[in-house]
């Protein structure tokens, strides 16, 4: 079974320095994207369109992508995990969902 979500991708311009230029795009950091069913099997990303999550944003800007995933027709209580690629210091950072201590979060589906 496919199944599609719809996501949107925004750059806050009110999270930023006032000395940074408004007119300079940046690009968000590399993520890893999974729907986790219900029995905690895991489905990788099969594609997406028409933006990639890695499109670099205008402090203003917005994208929507659709994912899209091939899932068993058993798959039930579906959740999305989106987190930001693993590096070494992202274990380390308070805060970041990667740190060892922080829980992941998932957005129900």
């Amino acid at each position: 079974m496919r199944y599609a979500v719809t996501l949107r991708t925004r750059f806050d311009e009110t999270t930023i320095s006032s000395h940074r230029p408004k007119d300079l795009p940046l690009p968000p950091n590399p993520r890893q994207v999974r729907l986790v069913d219900g029995r905690g099997r895991q489905y990788d990303l099969a594609g997406s369109k028409p933006a990639s999550l890695t499109t670099p944003l205008k402090p203003g800007d917005s994208y929507t992508t659709e994912l899209d995933f091939a899932v068993p027709d058993d798959a039930r209580h579906l959740r999305l995990l989106l987190v930001s690629a693993p590096e070494w210091e992202n274990l380390v950072l308070i805060g970041d969902e990667n740190s060892w201590l922080h829980k992941k979060t998932f957005f129900a589906l």
